[in-house]
């Protein structure tokens, strides 16, 4: 009788620890996302579309009621005490870092001091990405150390900050040096940044400093803009310009016990409101795949455009996305075209 009833107790405990799994399985989604047509895996070229296309994929989601009620339920479960976790911890880390940053400056910047606190960034970095729920990131291939420049497609905020182990030297948009604490990291990094409503010269300054082999690599994002993971904007000419060797990087999101309706993670930056979706995603896990180097003079044509669109592709076979025959400048430049002439 007994060995009866264990028989059946295995049996249950097969039964319900598939189901959870099965169950736990579904609740989860990728960004970008995983497709099986295999042709989104073969592209040759890229997509043709249209400004108000663009519009409509950049357009933040709206939620109903009935969603809404699960991203509640998930924010007071696990989004409110990590907002209040990691606010206390960015103050606290925050101001040791601006005090550390402030003796080193007053002490004449010794060069020495760089890379301990570049260190010291990446870690106080990677501590608060887990306070908000990114608990693990896979680095898969091997990050190539004679590389120039290390690019990737860009869907999250956060994007930048995966690669701080490897510490390079960051590009980005200089509406981030206004964030607290950011402007220390940007000098200790000796960071690139970018005026995305004007050309000023940023080519040469980006291929001067990428020169000189004995700084870090720089890394960058292509784009020049964010996106939702379903699609990738076509690349900026910047790094593409030069023959120095430079290695594409693909990233994909894991998000778990949730899914794609209710949750994402590429608008709270612009979007103080989408906090809550952010905030109310259980877990979320990065794979990043290092691709093989290539340069200019490597590639079958020796032509930039041509060039920077097959390493776009590159990234968007490996993730499976398609890529628009647009630039971030389809975004960020006629908006302020129109203001200048108001």
């Amino acid at each position: 009788m007994m060995n009866r009833d264990l028989k059946i107790f295995k049996k249950l405990l097969i039964f319900v620890n598939f189901n959870l799994s099965k169950m736990f399985e579904c609740l989860k989604c990728y960004q970008p996302p995983i497709t099986n047509d295999k042709s989104m895996h073969q592209q040759t070229k890229l997509r043709d579309a249209s400004v108000e296309e663009l519009k409509k994929l950049r357009k933040p989601p709206k939620y109903t009621l009935v969603q809404r009620i699960p991203q509640i339920f998930l924010f007071l479960a696990v989004g409110v005490i990590r907002a209040l976790i990691s606010l206390v911890y960015s103050l606290i880390a925050g101001t040791f870092f601006i005090i550390v940053c402030t003796f080193w400056k007053s002490i004449g910047s010794p060069e020495s001091w760089r890379r301990p606190l570049k260190l010291l960034w990446a870690a106080l970095a990677r501590i608060l990405l887990f306070l908000l729920g990114i608990y693990q990131i896979n680095y898969h291939g091997q990050p190539d150390s004679d590389a120039r420049f290390i690019i990737s497609n860009h869907t999250c905020f956060f994007d930048g900050w995966l690669f701080l182990p490897l510490l390079p030297r960051p590009l980005d948009k200089i509406e981030l040096l206004e964030i607290p604490c950011y402007l220390e990291m940007w000098n200790v990094f000796e960071g690139i940044s970018v005026d995305r409503t004007r050309s000023c010269g940023m080519t040469k300054v980006l291929l001067d400093s990428a020169t000189n082999s004995n700084r870090p690599m720089i890394q960058m994002f292509p784009e020049g803009a964010t996106t939702n993971g379903d699609y990738m904007l076509k690349f900026h000419l910047g790094a593409f310009l030069s023959d120095l060797p430079l290695q594409p990087a693909a990233i994909r999101y894991t998000l778990w016990g949730t899914t794609k309706k209710i949750s994402h993670l590429s608008y709270f930056h612009n979007y103080p409101s989408h906090w809550i979706e952010f905030l109310c995603i259980p877990a979320i896990t990065v794979d990043i795949e290092f691709l093989p180097t290539v340069s200019l003079k490597r590639s079958q044509e020796n032509d930039p455009r041509q060039f920077a669109d097959d390493v776009s592709l590159m990234i968007a076979n490996f993730l499976g996305v398609p890529i628009l025959n647009l630039t971030s400048n389809t975004i960020y430049k006629v908006p302020q075209q129109k203001k200048r002439r108001k």
